[in-house]
């Protein structure tokens, strides 16, 4: 008998690594959508981010590296990594002098500078982790003491596409029956907790999308 739930418990992460699903990564960040996504982000997030222009950032799961070459236009030095290596090439075609690209794991050891970063930004990453508590206590092992992180997250009720509406394998047999709801893996962000873990001294701030493009 087929185990289905030992399969979807060992199923792969979302990472990004095939060339397939990186260049279609890319032509979206590259569309009309996905420019109205990231000046919304860029928008959001450098205010919230130290005013020292002296200051260390930390871009995690930077994807092309947008969000890092704009805080590199401010900001002393600039690290960005990712685990997907077809996204880091691009990445490292536009690189400015004080932003660097490596490839490292959230899960794992994550590079740093000649010092603790002043802040870290994860940016649109979270649901793809495995275990998303691990990667903020990666993030935080790099921080300075004093120092912010910034988690952006797609709000789960309202991602694209939710999952479809199916009846079970009995209903569609009988051709009756109530359907359900299955949530697309991509999601799975959402259907666990959705607890962040991070010290309760922490503040959270979060923005609806019409805020952010006002």
């Amino acid at each position: 008998m087929i185990n289905f739930t030992s399969i979807l418990k060992g199923r792969k992460r979302f990472t990004y690594n095939d060339s397939e699903s990186a260049r279609n990564y890319i032509r979206y960040v590259e569309s009309s959508d996905g420019k109205v996504e990231r000046e919304a982000i860029t928008r959001a997030v450098i205010p919230h981010l130290p005013e020292n222009k002296e200051s260390y950032m930390l871009d995690a799961a930077c994807g092309t590296g947008w969000l890092a070459r704009s805080m590199a236009e401010k900001y002393a030095k600039v690290l960005g990594f990712d685990s997907s290596v077809p996204l880091l090439e691009s990445a490292k075609k536009n690189v400015l002098e004080n932003c660097s690209f490596v490839e490292a794991d959230v899960l794992k050891e994550i590079p740093t500078l000649d010092r603790p970063y002043d802040s870290a930004v994860f940016c649109l990453a979270v649901h793809d982790v495995k275990n998303p508590k691990d990667a903020y206590f990666q993030l935080e092992k790099v921080l300075k003491d004093d120092g912010k992180m910034i988690v952006v997250v797609a709000n789960p009720y309202y991602s694209f596409p939710v999952g479809i509406w199916k009846r079970g394998i009995l209903g569609k047999i009988l051709g009756k029956g109530k359907t359900r709801l299955l949530l697309n893996p991509y999601n799975d962000f959402a259907r666990g907790g959705r607890e962040f873990h991070w010290k309760g001294s922490i503040s959270t701030l979060f923005l609806k999308l019409s805020m952010m493009l006002s």
